[in-house]
């Protein structure tokens, strides 16, 4: 906004615009990277309009970038709420059933749901829930649970833990 309002404020006074001619110059310059009449004022003005474009273009693109994302964002979060909200249809229960390996009447715990939910909005996909899965079997060594410590150390855990110390022999 601020670099809009330099560029309409100078290009109003050089070339005797109004204000709204300026602003419009202004947003012209830099979203079509000057491509914009410029007023035959000066050949300095010329080159400081080229200047204006060359900062101009990539701060306009950048806000525009920003604007974009804060819509999308919303956007994103008003489906993810609404895909969290509605029912699990039939179709997504057997791939759930397939995935997490329950014959179809089996309970189904919150680890088990969380999993559901996370494929169902797409937050992970099948192969990182399975890498996962099995990053977590290869830190419990057959047990159903870690401890806090084992989570923390991740796999350096097992490499310390199976480590063989060095015996020196001497002949």
């Amino acid at each position: 906004v601020v670099w809009i309002g330099l560029g309409a404020a100078v290009s109003a006074a050089t070339c005797k615009w109004s204000w709204v001619e300026g602003i419009y110059f202004a947003v012209a310059a830099c979203s079509t990277a000057g491509l914009q009449a410029v007023c035959e004022a000066s050949d300095d003005y010329v080159v400081l309009t080229g200047i204006y474009c060359l900062f101009g273009v990539p701060i306009f693109a950048l806000a525009l970038g920003r604007v974009a994302g804060i819509l999308v964002d919303k956007h994103m979060e008003k489906q993810n709420h609404l895909k969290m909200t509605e029912r699990i249809t039939s179709a997504e229960m057997v791939f759930a059933e397939h995935i997490l390996g329950h014959p179809p009447d089996a309970k189904i715990d919150s680890s088990e749901f969380l999993q559901i939910q996370l494929l169902r909005t797409g937050k992970v996909d099948r192969d990182t829930l399975e890498e996962i899965r099995s990053d977590f079997e290869s830190l419990a060594e057959g047990k159903d649970f870690i401890t806090r410590d084992v989570a923390m150390k991740g796999h350096e855990h097992r490499v310390h833990k199976h480590k063989t110390p060095n015996v020196e022999t001497s002949i």
